[in-house]
């Protein structure tokens, strides 16, 4: 039984290669077309350059400031509770991932010239002129004025939410769960923008989260000042005085570090080679699936003509 296995498979692979031999000039032409059609393609494809940092997040409860709030929250739990301070322990390196990745994060970005059309609207960038060079059917540079066709639902203008999905196209970011860094990377044709670009997420990452942890630690001392006056009890006194210590030491760490979230360890950089496409692994896989299309038709084909035969 297994000789009679045998001899079929070695007549319908006998079968195969005379099929494909006789058809060869075909798969041949088509194969040296697909190579054609690959080099031409990848010589279009722009070069993509990409920058990277690793940032290391700064801990509220181990800075030099003196422990910060997380230790004094969870002592005092019940009034942290009561003005909003969070005594949980958890992430900023997951809270600075998500922040940077959201959507309101990018449209802070895009208040900042040239980010917007450098996302949008990009279309070829001069490595000997340092130039980058917008798509005129959508933004004319020329006059700073967005002169697109204006898609279904959609302003003139992009906004945030339009752009938000070639936003996440751009950038990269994640987490080392053992050392705890963070590695985030921006890519674009253009090596001088995707350094600024980079640059700049690390920076407003840094301010609105000083920002919001300012105004979250002046609202609470407004309240606890407020809650001090009324209270008697020594105990109590005691705690509020030990959270209004807390409120005024994030207080001074906001005001005396402009790395308040993100430290960077390894900076952005302009990159000076291109990190895609890789045009020769383009032109062999179009080859190899050029070859394998035409005998992938070749027999079905054959087969098809083959069975009508047989029917008839």
């Amino acid at each position: 039984m297994s000789n009679m296995n045998t001899e079929r498979e070695d007549i319908n692979l006998n079968e195969i290669y005379k099929v494909l031999n006789l058809n060869k000039k075909f798969l041949i032409l088509l194969t040296i077309l697909a190579f054609i059609f690959s080099i031409f393609y990848s010589l279009k494809l722009p070069n993509i350059y990409k920058t990277e940092a690793l940032l290391s997040v700064v801990e509220q409860n181990n800075s030099s400031v003196g422990g910060g709030i997380g230790a004094l929250a969870s002592q005092y739990s019940g009034l942290s509770s009561l003005i909003g301070i969070s005594s949980s322990n958890s992430s900023r390196a997951q809270f600075a991932i998500e922040k940077i990745k959201s959507r309101d994060f990018l449209r802070h970005l895009l208040t900042f010239d040239g980010v917007l059309e450098s996302l949008y609207a990009p279309k070829s960038y001069d490595l000997s002129k340092n130039k980058l060079y917008f798509d005129n059917s959508v933004f004319d540079s020329s006059k700073n004025v967005w002169v697109r066709e204006i898609p279904v639902n959609r302003k003139l203008v992009p906004s945030y939410l339009e752009v938000y999905s070639l936003y996440l196209e751009s950038i990269s970011i994640e987490e080392d769960k053992i050392s705890g860094y963070i590695r985030i990377s921006v890519k674009h044709i253009s090596p001088v923008f995707a350094n600024k670009f980079l640059q700049l997420i690390i920076q407003e990452a840094n301010n609105l989260a000083k920002k919001d942890d300012l105004a979250e630690a002046n609202n609470s001392l407004e309240y606890l000042n407020i809650q001090l006056k009324s209270v008697t009890q020594s105990d109590i006194r005691k705690s509020i005085n030990d959270i209004i210590e807390s409120q005024l030491k994030i207080q001074m760490f906001a005001n005396i570090r402009d790395d308040y979230l993100l430290i960077s360890l390894d900076k952005p950089f302009i990159p000076e080679v291109k990190s895609e496409p890789s045009r020769a692994l383009l032109v062999i896989v179009s080859t190899f699936l050029g070859f394998f299309i035409g005998s992938i038709l070749t027999l079905s084909n054959y087969y098809i003509f083959k069975l009508r035969i047989l029917k008839t």
